[in-house]
């Protein structure tokens, strides 16, 4: 059922909506981790957050917002540990509380299973879900997570509880020039950000494997909306943001979707928490 949205609970999500939309528009500061297949990965470490770092992945998806929207609230089960050696990671998840349609209160568990025994402890993380249409943005959207407490949600057995400080997508419709226009051909620059404290001990070479592997976030909903990994194919080159960024105007997508239960970008935000 849903509950009205408590004032400290809309003040959080405000705050993670615009910490979102400060860093998908920041252009100095970051180091490209790597920079391949239409994918560019970058971080930097903010004074105000240290020790902690953010980390920021962008890509174009050859679908329109409003399908890559619904890609990212789909339920889904998800298994990590395809490109990880050592480690096997696998998420769990139940939505607590339904606010209305654009509001939650998630339960996300990480369970590794390492091939090394001790190498890692489990890890869980509670958080406020928030989606919301970009300001004077038409067709853009954010879907956003930050951490909160909820007495309905203690803390599991052997888990270690984590702190999501900011992470989320935030999606804007990219233009679409000669060919590609007249197919008609919706295309979407997808920005992933995660800042997250895991927690505990992590040993730092999986740190950097896990930060590595943000990117490929984009690499899946390519592949889940079929949309192509070579991206030159008549849609609009970045302009004055820095490789990843994009100025155009945006187009109406529809993006009309309930979150009910834990999704694709809920187990995305918990796959790469553990730095």
């Amino acid at each position: 059922p849903k509950i009205p949205l408590p004032p400290n609970l809309r003040q959080q999500a405000d705050e993670v909506v615009d910490f979102l939309l400060e860093e998908d528009n920041r252009i100095e500061g970051w180091n490209t981790i790597y920079n391949r297949n239409g994918v560019r990965c970058v971080e930097r470490s903010p004074s105000n957050l240290s020790p902690h770092k953010l980390v920021k992945a962008t890509g174009l998806i050859k679908s329109s917002v409003g399908q890559v929207l619904q890609a990212l609230q789909a339920p889904t089960n998800s298994n990590l540990d395809e490109n990880i050696p050592l480690i096997g990671l696998k998420t769990t998840g139940r939505t607590l509380k339904n606010f209305d349609k654009k509001h939650s209160i998630i339960q996300t568990e990480i369970r590794c299973y390492p091939r090394l025994p001790g190498l890692l402890s489990n890890r869980e993380f509670v958080y406020l879900q928030t989606r919301r249409r970009i300001p004077e943005e038409e067709g853009g959207v954010i879907l956003a997570c930050v951490s909160v407490e909820d007495n309905d949600a203690p803390l599991l057995a052997g888990n270690v509880r984590g702190r999501i400080i900011g992470s989320g997508w935030v999606l804007h419709q990219a233009p679409s020039e000669g060919e590609a226009f007249e197919r008609g051909e919706s295309w979407t620059r997808a920005t992933f950000i995660v800042c997250v404290d895991a927690g505990g001990y992590i040993p730092s070479w999986v740190v950097g494997l896990l930060t590595k592997e943000i990117g490929t976030s984009i690499y899946g909903l390519r592949r889940r909306l079929k949309g192509p990994s070579n991206l030159n194919n008549g849609v609009g080159e970045p302009n004055h943001h820095a490789e990843a960024q994009d100025d155009s105007a945006l187009l109406n997508n529809r993006t009309t979707t309930t979150t009910t239960s834990p999704n694709t970008a809920s187990r995305r935000f918990a796959r790469f928490s553990l730095r």
